[in-house]
């Protein structure tokens, strides 16, 4: 499945999505249903890779938030891997840092912690 905007693009992968553009309104119901779906293959830490990534809107958020209480519920997590400084501060005036592993690569999310629950 891959949902295409003329601002964003988002891409199934093995665990979870890739990103690229903005992550905004008219995108977030995609973003939600490929995250659903992976969750419902049995996925319980998810990434979202959003290295291409160049917005993140309040609704988008809501949707990461929302998979986030799912997979918690689970003992799972969500994982977003993110090098853009206008996400990454999106990300931390949301206060989902405590909740959300944050990485820059796949390289550093292979060795960091879960955070706790």
């Amino acid at each position: 499945m891959t949902f295409r905007s003329d601002t964003c693009s988002i891409e199934r992968i093995r665990d979870g999505v890739y990103v690229t553009g903005e992550l905004d309104l008219a995108a977030a119901p995609a973003l939600k249903e490929m995250l659903i779906e992976v969750i419902g293959e049995g996925h319980l830490d998810v990434v979202v890779d959003m290295t291409e990534a160049t917005f993140l809107d309040s609704t988008a958020l809501g949707v990461l938030a929302g998979r986030y209480r799912e997979l918690r519920a689970r003992g799972g997590s969500v994982s977003v891997i993110c090098t853009n400084p206008n996400v990454l501060e999106t990300l931390e005036i949301a206060g989902v840092g405590h909740a959300l592993t944050v990485c820059q690569s796949r390289e550093e999310l292979a060795l960091s912690p879960r955070p706790a629950a």
